[in-house]
């Protein structure tokens, strides 16, 4: 390894570090499967522990993999609300509604959202 690889990989790990460690007790974030959920527990090593706005069910996930970001309390309230799945709803119908406005939410471009999405179908 020389060290310019070593300075990479240095640096990507300060970044996945940040990364993990900015989610605490109480934060709101939006999980992998689409749900607003409060942080109850992080262990450092990117493992949280959520529980979610829709169900009260608690997830484990990882920060790296599976978490799309953090959001205010009331940005998950409202979410909460408009993220309901409808009862005529299909599970794939619900994605369908509810990837595009999550990945407009935290910046994603109309391209990746139609790849995102693409992605998902396959």
């Amino acid at each position: 390894m020389n060290i310019f690889s070593w300075a990479k990989s240095r640096l990507d790990r300060m970044r996945y570090n940040q990364w993990v460690n900015q989610f605490k007790f109480g934060d709101f974030v939006v999980d992998c499967k689409y749900h607003p959920c409060m942080v109850i527990d992080n262990d450092g090593e990117g493992q949280l522990t959520v529980v979610s706005l829709l169900t009260p069910k608690f997830s484990y996930c990882h920060a790296y993999q599976c978490i799309w970001g953090k959001i205010s309390r009331k940005r998950a309230e409202s979410l909460a609300y408009i993220y309901q799945k409808r009862p005529d709803e299909t599970d794939q119908q619900h994605s369908e509604r509810i990837i595009p406005k999550l990945l407009k939410e935290f910046g994603w471009d109309s391209g990746s959202i139609n790849n995102f999405i693409n992605f998902r179908k396959a």
